[in-house]
C-alpha cells in the first residue's frame, strides 16, 4: 500500500499565524504610537527632525517643563522642583529657554540651557511677570508685567538687565510675541475687547490687527513674519501680520490654546482640551491633518518649538 501524503494543515496553520502577526506589526508601525509615552507622526514635507518641542506637564503632580523630539519621543524633564511654571519660549538659536516661575514666591522670569542646566533668575520684584518672548537677535526679552500697577508690555536687556516699558495704556496689554521682522504682536483691551495689536520694538507705530467682539489673544508670529496665529474664543486662527481677513483653523467643541509654529512654518502645534485633559496637537497651517502629538492621562500645554539647529 502506498504511503499516504503527510498532513500539511499544521504547517499552513503556523505559516498563516506568522503572516497574521507580521501584518499586525506592520500596521502598528505604519500607524505610529499614541500611548502614554507620547508619540505621533509629523506630516511629510516638514523638515523639523532636529528641533525639539518644549511644553508644560503635570504628570508628576506639579507643573514641570519637558522637552521632546517633534514626534513626542525622547522626553526630558528639565525642571523638578514643584514650582509653578508658565509659558516657556525657546531662544532664537535654540540653546536656551525662558519661562515664568514662582519658585522664589513671586512670578518672575527665569532662563536655563536647553538641557535644563544653568538656571538663572532674570527678574526679582513683587510684580507678576509672564509671557516672555525673545527678540530675534536673542539679546532682549519682551514680557508682560504689572510693575507699574497696570498690565503692560516691557522689555528686558539681557546684558544690562535694564527694564524698558513699551506700553503705558490704561487698558490691559499682555502676551507679547516678537517677530523675526522686528515687530511685536500683543493682546490689548484698549478698544474695549481683547484684540491683537502690533508695534515696533520701541513701542511706537502701534497698529490694530484684529477687531472682534470676542476674545483674541496669545499671538504667535510665523517664522517669515507673514502671519500671526492666535486664539479667538476657543479656536486657533491666523491673520496676516499687517491685518486683513482672519482664517479659522480649528473648530473645537471644547478649547484650543497656545499656538506655536514649527521652525519651517509648515505646522502649528497647540494645546487642546480633549476628553477632560489638555494634550498637545499639531496641524498644517491650513488647519488640516490635526492629530495628537503629545497625549497622556496628564495635562500638557503651552508648546514652544525649538529653532532648527545646524
Amino acid at each position: 500500500m502506498p504511503t499516504p501524503p503527510p498532513d500539511l494543515r499544521p504547517l499552513w496553520f503556523v505559516a498563516g499565524g506568522v503572516a497574521l502577526v507580521l501584518l499586525v506589526v506592520l500596521f502598528i508601525l505604519m500607524r505610529g504610537s499614541d500611548d502614554s509615552d507620547g508619540g505621533g507622526t509629523i506630516p511629510s514635507g516638514s523638515d523639523v527632525s532636529n528641533g525639539r518641542v518644549a511644553f508644560l506637564t503635570d504628570s508628576s503632580g506639579a507643573t514641570e517643563l519637558v522637552s521632546t523630539e517633534p514626534d513626542g519621543s525622547d522626553a526630558q524633564t528639565l525642571t523638578e522642583d514643584g514650582a509653578d511654571i508658565l509659558r516657556p519660549d525657546w531662544s532664537p538659536a535654540g540653546t536656551k529657554l525662558v519661562f515664568t516661575s514662582d519658585r522664589e514666591g513671586d512670578y518672575d522670569l527665569w532662563m536655563m540651557n536647553a538641557d535644563g542646566s544653568g538656571l538663572e533668575q532674570l527678574t526679582n520684584d513683587s510684580a507678576r511677570e509672564s509671557a516672555p518672548d525673545w527678540s530675534p537677535d536673542g539679546l532682549h526679552i519682551a514680557f508682560a508685567s504689572d510693575l507699574d500697577g497696570n498690565r503692560d508690555i516691557w522689555v528686558l536687556d539681557l546684558e544690562s538687565r535694564e527694564l524698558t516699558q513699551l506700553t503705558d495704556d490704561p487698558a490691559h496689554d499682555d502676551t507679547p510675541d516678537w517677530s523675526r521682522t522686528d515687530r511685536i504682536a500683543f493682546m490689548s483691551e484698549r478698544e474695549g475687547e481683547q484684540d491683537i495689536f502690533t508695534m515696533n520694538p520701541d513701542g511706537g507705530d502701534v497698529r490694530q490687527i484684529t477687531s472682534n467682539d470676542g476674545s483674541d489673544f496669545v499671538p504667535e508670529w510665523s517664522p517669515d513674519g507673514a502671519l500671526i496665529a492666535f486664539r479667538r474664543d476657543a479656536d486657533i486662527w491666523t491673520v496676516p501680520g499687517d491685518g486683513g481677513e482672519a482664517s479659522n483653523l480649528t473648530n473645537s467643541e471644547e478649547d484650543d490654546d497656545h499656538p506655536a509654529w514649527s521652525p519651517d512654518g509648515e505646522l502649528i502645534a497647540f494645546d487642546s482640551l480633549v476628553d477632560g485633559n489638555r494634550d498637545i496637537q499639531v496641524m498644517t497651517v491650513t488647519g488640516e491633518d490635526v492629530h495628537e502629538l503629545i497625549a497622556t492621562s496628564s495635562n500638557e500645554e503651552s508648546p514652544s518649538w525649538q529653532a532648527i539647529l545646524e
